[in-house]
């Protein structure tokens, strides 16, 4: 189990209320399963761990042994994960050193250590092993020789591109904060220029799915691609998103463009181009294919605020359309 469904378990069996995202992972995980029941009482679902899950589960929070290993099989995920998701395809030395530093941040914590007296060979022998295991079980990354690969490199020769275009970077060391991120994610959707120019989108498209799907698009294109904001216009164009004016289009691609210079990138190895320092083109030129055209500013003779209105009503233009979308 994930790390997700093992906090979903417990909270379900100490009877606690559960997000609505964590609702549909009971469902999906353990309901489905017959581990748990599930039965709706008016607007509420009552969740009921069956006692052989119960006990199991208490059995082994009650064994050392199956703790300990719980706890390294989870830190595993979160390192492979974190791992892939920054740098695309890192080498299993790499993994190694993500695990031991997540050791040296958690010192107070006996959890994925093995009890003293073991080798450390012990060690990095139980995390191939899972490595292994995990690779089989999970979709996002696959093991080849020495390196482990996301799965978006579907080719030995997109990887190796990957590995060509890295050779001499060093690997950007996460936090245990971005771990926890990037576990889950390409990106830091938290980022507050990413937040703003999701917000500007959904403005122009009048949907938050469709501003979502936009957005989740262009995350590959930045952090796998190593493209930059001017992508989104081919993606707007496709789509024919237009922004009510130009200082709309002006603020969206301002803060776009700041993102994907804060946006950790595959081919930095997980820095980002503001980390290395890279050059910031922060006020890029927006082409007017992507800002709707209204009457003041349709090509032709300037409509002037008391002459007839163009739509024929008889009225003067301020008085009638003026500020209206044509």
């Amino acid at each position: 189990m994930r790390e997700e469904q093992i906090h979903v378990l417990l909270k379900v069996m100490a009877n606690q209320p559960l997000e609505e995202e964590e609702l549909f992972s009971a469902h999906e995980s353990f309901v489905k399963r017959g581990w748990v029941f599930m039965f709706t009482l008016g607007d509420q679902s009552v969740l009921i761990v069956t006692k052989e899950v119960r006990e199991a589960v208490q059995n082994c929070l009650e064994d050392e042994q199956t703790k300990m290993l719980l706890a390294m099989v989870i830190i595993m995920r979160r390192v492979a994960w974190a791992g892939v998701n920054l740098y695309g395809v890192l080498e299993r030395r790499q993994y190694y050193q993500m695990y031991y530093k997540y050791l040296d941040k958690h010192e107070d914590d006996n959890a994925g250590r093995l009890p003293e007296g073991y080798p450390d060979k012990a060690l990095k022998l139980m995390l191939d092993q899972g490595l292994e295991e995990l690779a089989e079980r999970e979709e996002i990354f696959r093991l080849e020789g020495d390196y482990i690969i996301h799965s978006d490199l579907e080719d030995k020769s997109d990887y190796m591109l990957l590995l060509r275009t890295a050779r001499g970077k060093e690997y950007y060391s996460p936090t245990p904060e971005e771990e926890k991120i990037f576990k889950n994610s390409l990106i830091d959707q938290q980022n507050r220029y990413y937040q703003k120019a999701l917000r500007l989108l959904k403005q122009a498209c009048g949907a938050w799915e469709l501003a979502g799907n936009l957005m989740y698009e262009f995350e590959y294109k930045v952090v796998e691609e190593d493209k930059g904001w001017w992508e989104m216009l081919d993606i707007l164009l496709r789509q024919e998103i237009v922004f009510k004016d130009k200082p709309a289009a002006e603020l969206f691609f301002q803060n776009l463009s700041r993102w994907t210079h804060e946006a950790k990138r595959w081919c930095n190895r997980g820095y980002s181009n503001k980390e290395l320092k890279l050059e910031f083109k922060e006020r890029p030129i927006i082409p007017d294919s992507v800002i709707r055209q209204n009457s003041s500013n349709i090509k032709g003779k300037k409509i002037g605020r008391n002459d007839p209105c163009p739509c024929g009503s008889g009225k003067k233009y301020k008085k009638c359309c003026l500020g209206k979308v044509w």
